[in-house]
């Protein structure tokens, strides 16, 4: 090495790394951009947990923002849901409990399972926590250009939908 540094674009910087890959292979290129989506989805995580208490973990909030939107539900299927081992996800409930976010209940088919459901306080949180960033993304898809967000959309389906 010649002593000579090169500027790399930072991780989020989508625009630097779109230019510079333009002529790279599309599936390159997408995979470029989706490492950056990560990243900041991943900052997206830190900063919604935070909002909902100082002192809760990004998997928490996953756990949390599951079980307002599924309602109660049984650990085993938080688990297959959200692709998390047992043991992070018992522990991360327990954490979610002694913040009052989350109680558990016996369920009355299986004494050795309980069902989780989300707090009063838990719901609230997560709701002010999705309209803030929702805004946020209206904001930023606002102006572009008409039905782009909706083949953004769709084609992020089509993506999710490919089974692994």
């Amino acid at each position: 090495m010649s002593g000579v540094t090169r500027s790399e674009p930072g991780l989020h910087d989508a625009k630097a790394v779109a230019s510079r890959d333009d002529d790279l292979d599309p599936t390159i290129r997408v995979e470029a951009q989706l490492g950056i989506l990560i990243s900041r989805v991943r900052s997206q995580l830190r900063e919604r947990a935070a909002f909902v208490h100082p002192d809760l973990q990004p998997a928490g909030y996953l756990i949390l923002a599951a079980l307002v939107r599924r309602g109660p539900s049984l650990g085993r299927d938080l688990v297959d849901e959200l692709g998390m081992d047992k043991s992070s996800v018992s522990r991360q409930v327990t954490m979610l409990e002694s913040l009052r976010l989350v109680e558990r209940t016996a369920d009355p088919a299986d004494g050795r399972a309980y069902f989780l459901v989300a707090s009063t306080t838990a719901h609230k949180a997560i709701a002010r926590v999705r309209t803030h960033h929702q805004l946020a993304l209206y904001e930023r898809l606002r102006g572009w250009p008409a039905g782009d967000a909706e083949k953004l959309a769709d084609l992020l389906t089509q993506l999710n939908n490919i089974q692994p």
